[in-house]
């Protein structure tokens, strides 16, 4: 079954305003992340599509992670945040489960770094730490 094409967009402006309802400051929509502080608390957030072609999100999704990596360099970094369409989690479930031991060094190298799965219909958010991605323990 082919998933309906979302737009990075439509994740940025979800998560905007589900976290202005939880009290987060955030920078402007001009950037390429989502950069939100509430108290203590701060987190970098990439907003990824899922495009019809499943390789440019794949892409994208890889870009993405790299930025992952430049954020957890901030000081006083909760988390940094790869958020993306529901539909997205089982392609990139299969993408990673053909380099798992890689991404397992990676999960473990980066504890920091969380997935959030945007559910548009439903107006949900799941959130996961990255080794939940390849860890059959949990289907969705």
């Amino acid at each position: 079954m082919k998933s309906k094409p979302v737009k990075k967009k439509q994740i940025d402006e979800f998560l905007r305003k589900r976290l202005d309802k939880k009290g987060f400051k955030m920078n402007h929509h001009k950037s390429d992340s989502i950069i939100a502080q509430k108290e203590k608390i701060l987190l970098y957030i990439s907003c990824i599509g899922l495009k019809p072609d499943y390789l440019k999100s794949i892409n994208e999704f890889t870009n993405s992670l790299f930025q992952a990596f430049e954020h957890i360099e901030k000081p006083d970094l909760k988390y940094s945040v790869l958020a993306m369409p529901l539909d997205f989690f089982q392609i990139l479930r299969n993408y990673m489960s053909n380099r798992k031991s890689a991404w397992v060094r990676i999960c473990i190298g980066f504890p920091e770094i969380r997935i959030y799965l945007i559910d548009l219909e439903q107006k949900k958010i799941i959130k996961k730490k990255l080794i939940e991605v390849i860890s059959d323990d949990e289907e969705i």
